[in-house]
């Protein structure tokens, strides 16, 4: 067991990197050995960090809310170059799809090519939407999956650019999407969970909370875990669409449970709590 202190308070979760963790604090990021806690290596942000990174083209990136992307090399002394971003990113880190660096911000969806030896790459927009992108975004390397306020969870094709949206559509700005082989799970700001087909349209939804749904759901065999704002945990059935278990707890509801052996642990302000999966108790 180890502890390690910043000088500053922490911005964003931190990265596992192999045998690494990246933490990063504002303006700087630390590489430390992930076993010992032991530095191995400072680095210099040019601006503030609140997401956390992403390895792209062997660098680590981060999303700067001045409007920069910052990359580090990841051997040697971890050199920066930079790539300019259009608009804040807010809290969300980009995602790698392929070959490429996807990101949204304030001013819209992008798309970045790996830096060659010409120059740096510039971001090409890939849709327009009459509303900031900065809601946590995920790929399952075809699609990307754009939540938004105005039109539901987006479903983008990386090849065409072409986007489809859920019918009727929902408020989903600021929801984590959980993706799956047959398409994927998102709450919205009025407690609904929603399941769609690969091709973004809307399958079957479940009325869970009077309270927002942010958090990503978790899939664990044929359950469907779900957490609100309040830090009240359900599960649902995939199999019969009902209700299998609710219980409360005083666990942070931004944050997806973690399920691993058949247990769900939910993180609370002091403690975490364990519960058995299949009925949801202590």
């Amino acid at each position: 067991m180890w502890t390690w202190e910043p000088d500053g308070p922490f911005s964003s979760p931190p990265l596992v990197m192999d045998s690494q963790l990246v933490v990063t604090c504002e303006d700087s990021a630390h590489v430390l050995d992930a076993a010992t806690g032991s530095p191995v290596l400072t680095l210099a942000l040019p601006g503030t960090a609140e997401s956390t990174p992403v390895v792209w083209d062997g660098r680590l990136w981060w999303a700067l809310r001045d409007g920069e992307l910052s990359g580090h090399e990841l051997a040697g002394s971890g050199r920066e170059i930079r790539l300019p971003l259009d608009g804040d990113p807010g809290r969300h880190s980009p995602v790698v799809a392929g070959d490429r660096l996807l990101i949204g911000t304030t001013h819209g969806l992008f798309a970045y090519e790996p830096p060659g030896p010409a120059g740096p790459s510039t971001g090409l927009r890939l849709i327009w939407l009459d509303e900031p992108v900065v809601s946590p975004l995920a790929t399952d390397g075809v699609r990307l999956w754009v939540p938004t306020e105005g039109r539901g969870l987006i479903a983008v094709r990386l090849t065409s650019r072409e986007s489809q949206g859920p019918h009727p559509a929902w408020d989903s700005a600021g929801c984590a999407p959980a993706l799956t082989t047959e398409g994927a799970y998102i709450g919205d700001a009025q407690g609904t969970v929603h399941e769609l087909t690969a091709e973004g349209t809307s399958r079957r939804r479940w009325q869970v909370s009077a309270r927002p749904v942010t958090a990503p759901p978790a899939v664990h065999g044929d359950l469907l875990l779900v957490t609100d704002h309040a830090g009240t945990v359900v599960a649902l059935s995939l199999a019969h669409g009902d209700e299998v278990w609710r219980a409360s707890t005083d666990g942070d509801g931004r944050r997806a449970p973690a399920v691993t052996d058949d247990v769900v642990y939910v993180r609370g302000a002091r403690a975490v709590r364990r519960l058995e999966v299949r009925t949801g108790r202590s």
